[in-house]
């Protein structure tokens, strides 16, 4: 996954530097390197397994939540519906989709709203 440039979770099928890749807001371990660029600069760590303790899994949150406040450029926030998006995080009731952006993801909400017999 990525937040505007920067990988910020990775699950890896070649084991040379570990099956997975977070980005942090702090240093996790020896092997975690300081991404380039503007402040905030987050760090990446690869890891063999994930089992984050509380402060860890804290400092990933915070990295996350610091690169999706600071990205400008994603095609994801550029094509953003905040009708949609409060309708799949937030469980609103109520969805009308205005155009289809995504032909798949609109048949399926179509699907959920015919009658049962």
């Amino acid at each position: 996954m990525t937040i505007g440039q920067r990988y910020s979770w990775n699950l890896f099928s070649d084991e040379n530097r570990g099956k997975f890749g977070v980005l942090s807001k702090n240093k996790i371990d020896d092997t975690s390197e300081l991404f380039s660029g503007n402040k905030p600069i987050p760090w990446y760590t690869h890891l063999n397994g994930f089992n984050p303790s509380n402060v860890e899994r804290q400092d990933i949150h915070d990295g996350i939540t610091s690169e999706l406040n600071r990205a400008t450029k994603s095609g994801f926030r550029k094509h953003n519906q905040k009708e949609f998006e409060e309708y799949v995080f937030n469980r609103t009731k109520t969805f009308s989709m205005k155009e289809a952006i995504n032909t798949i993801l609109y048949t399926a909400l179509r699907e959920q709203e015919r009658p049962t017999n």
